[in-house]
Formats: structure tokens, C-alpha cells, sequence
């Protein structure tokens, strides 16, 4: 679960698939 330190609480109430959208548009950008 300490995959990712960056992911505070917040992280938890988002889903893992909704990070992982978010890191795939960074990275189109």
C-alpha cells in the first residue's frame, strides 16, 4: 500500500484508476 508516499489520504477516497488517468494526461501533455 506505501507504493506511492506521494498519495496522501486524499488518495485513498480516489479510486487507483482515477490516478492512474491522471498520470497518463501528464504525461500526453
Amino acid at each position: 500500500m506505501h507504493s506511492k508516499s506521494r498519495i496522501t489520504t486524499i488518495g485513498t477516497y480516489i479510486p487507483n484508476q482515477v490516478l492512474s488517468n491522471n498520470d497518463l494526461e501528464k504525461k500526453e501533455i
